[in-house]
C-alpha cells in the first residue's frame, strides 16, 4: 500500500494509507503534488524563522509558486544576508614611544644642530617640552626648557648661554629620577649607573676626573684622546664610600688610579653639546694650531663694518692673561687687531667691541 504525503499537511496532520486506485507517487501528477507541498512546508519554515530572528525587516515577496528551487536559494541568500555580523570597530593606534636614543654629537631624541634653538625644541617636542628654570651651579638658576617634565626618568633638562652661543644650548643635561635611573642611553651603552671601567673601555683610553665632594666634584675633565671629547659630559660618584676619602677634593685623578677605582664610581649625569664646527679662515685656522700650548681653544667671530673679527679664546683673560682679536683683510691675511684682558688699563680698542654679539663658530674638541 501507498502513501500520500500530501495527507500529511491536512487538517488532521495524519498520513493514512492511500487508498487503491488513486494516483502513486510514481504518478507525474502526484510528484508535482509532493513538490508544491515541500514548496508550501519551505515557505511555512521560513517565515516562521525570519519572524523571528528578523523581525524587525519587512519584506514583500514575490515568488512563482510553481518553481522549486527559487525558494530554497531565496532563502539562503536571506538567512546568509540577516546572519551577517557587523564590521569590527578599529583597534585605536597604539600610542608611540618617544625617541629616546642619543647619538652623541648628532642628536639627543628629536634635538639635531638644525633645531636645538628654544624654539626648535618647543616646537619639536610640543606638550612633552616647557619653559622652565634650570639649576646651574652654586645655588643660581637660568631660563631654559624642560622635557618630560613629568616622568623624572625621561626628564631632561636644556639652557642656552645668550650672551656667548644663542644658537647652542650650553648643555643638555640628564640626571635621572631620585634613585638615579633613567631611560635615555647613548648608542654606545652609556647611560646613568654604567661604571667606571665600562666608560674607560668605551672610551679607549684612561680619562681625568676631578676629585669627589665637592660642587664641581666627579665630573670627567680630559677624555686623554680618546673616542670622547667636549661633546660629552659625564659626573660620576663613589659606590664604595670609605675608598673615596683618598680621591676627593678638587685635584684631579686618572682612571687608572688604585684609590679611583677601589672607590667604584659609576656615572650619576650626562651633558651633551653641540659643538661650533665653522670652517675657519686659513690665516685663522693656523694661529689657533700655533697657540694650542695656551690651552683649549674656542673661536668667536663678530662682523663689524662689514669685516669679520674673531677673538681666539683661550681662557688666559680669565686669569688675568691676553687674548687676541684677529681681522680678515684682503688676500686671506689676518691683522692683529686688538688684544682682551691682561692686568693692565683696557686699550681703546676694546670699546669698539663693548655691547657687542660675539658668535662662537669653532669649539677644539
Amino acid at each position: 500500500m501507498g502513501w500520500s504525503f500530501e495527507q500529511a499537511f491536512s487538517r488532521g496532520g495524519v498520513i493514512k494509507p492511500r487508498r487503491s486506485g488513486t494516483p502513486g507517487f510514481d504518478d507525474p501528477s502526484s510528484r508535482k503534488g509532493l513538490l508544491s507541498t515541500l514548496n508550501t512546508f519551505i515557505y511555512k519554515i521560513f517565515f516562521i524563522v525570519v519572524g523571528r530572528v528578523c523581525a524587525s525587516y519587512r519584506i514583500l515577496i514575490f515568488i512563482n509558486m510553481k518553481q522549486s528551487l527559487i525558494p530554497l536559494l531565496f532563502a539562503a541568500l536571506f538567512f546568509a544576508a540577516c546572519g551577517e555580523k557587523p564590521a569590527p570597530t578599529p583597534e585605536a593606534p597604539a600610542a608611540t614611544e618617544p625617541d629616546l636614543s642619543i647619538i652623541i654629537g648628532e642628536k639627543i631624541g628629536l634635538i639635531t644642530p638644525a633645531n636645538c634653538t628654544q624654539e626648535g625644541i618647543l616646537a619639536a617636542y610640543g606638550k612633552d617640552a616647557k619653559v622652565d628654570s634650570i639649576y646651574l651651579i652654586d645655588g643660581m638658576y637660568g631660563e631654559g626648557v624642560v622635557l618630560f617634565p613629568d616622568n623624572p626618568r625621561r626628564k631632561v633638562s636644556v639652557f642656552w648661554d645668550n650672551h656667548n652661543d644663542p644658537g647652542r644650548p650650553a648643555f643638555i643635561r640628564i640626571d635621572g629620577d631620585s634613585t638615579g635611573i633613567t631611560d635615555w642611553k647613548t648608542a654606545e651603552g652609556i647611560t646613568l649607573g654604567t661604571p667606571l671601567a665600562e666608560l674607560e673601555k668605551l672610551n679607549g683610553n684612561a680619562f681625568e676626573i676631578s676629585g669627589f665632594g665637592w660642587d664641581y666634584g666627579g665630573y670627567v675633565t680630559d677624555w686623554k684622546g680618546g673616542k670622547f671629547n667636549i661633546s660629552l659630559g659625564i659626573r660620576m660618584a663613589p659606590t664604595a664610600d670609605e675608598a673615596s676619602a683618598k680621591v676627593s677634593g678638587e685635584g684631579g685623578f686618572n682612571s687608572q688610579n688604585p684609590d679611583m677605582q677601589a672607590a667604584k664610581p659609576v656615572v650619576t649625569r650626562m651633558e651633551f653639546r653641540f659643538l661650533a664646527n665653522e670652517k675657519l679662515p686659513d690665516c685663522i685656522a693656523a694661529l689657533v694650531a700655533a697657540d694650542k700650548e695656551q690651552g683649549r681653544m674656542n673661536v668667536l667671530k663678530l662682523n663689524l663694518n662689514g669685516s669679520d673679527h674673531y677673538w681666539l679664546q683661550s681662557g688666559a683673560a680669565a686669569y688675568d692673561g691676553i687674548e687676541y682679536v684677529y681681522q680678515v683683510i684682503k688676500d686671506g691675511k689676518c691683522e692683529e687687531v686688538c688684544q682682551m684682558g691682561g692686568m693692565r688699563m683696557p686699550p681703546p680698542c676694546q670699546k669698539v667691541y663693548e655691547g657687542k654679539q660675539w658668535e662662537l663658530v669653532w669649539e677644539e674638541k
